[in-house]
């Protein structure tokens, strides 16, 4: 019997080597779903505060893609009336240019008539 006795010792001490190694497995499992839970609650939080962002990000670029298109439209009815405005200028110009004519005229016939009168 001492040998069975032995053979129940050891087997005794295995079990409880066994149970240790269990429970050290189920510690470290415990851990590792905490630490998964864990990740996957942080992971969660950036998507959140992300998506959160991307939303902001995206109405401040539609706001400001309305505000490029308007003021482009300004500045094309800008552009034109610069156009408008640029042929009115060469309009009065010729119109100057015109008028400095008859003046040079009426100041040349007015020096001749005086000039026929002496």
């Amino acid at each position: 019997m001492s040998e069975l006795q032995k053979e129940i010792k050891i087997l005794r001490g295995r079990i409880n080597d066994d149970k240790g190694r269990i429970l050290n497995l189920e510690h470290k499992l415990k851990d590792s779903e905490n630490n998964a839970e864990k990740a996957h609650d942080d992971f969660l939080e950036k998507i959140s505060k992300l998506r959160t962002t991307t939303r902001i990000s995206y109405e401040k670029y539609e706001k400001f893609k309305k505000l490029n298109d308007n003021l482009k439209e300004k500045l094309l009815k800008a552009q034109e009336s610069i156009k408008v405005y640029q042929e009115y200028i060469d309009e009065y110009r010729h119109k100057i240019d015109d008028l400095n004519d008859v003046i040079k005229s009426y100041e040349d016939d007015k020096k001749k008539a005086e000039a026929a009168k002496k």
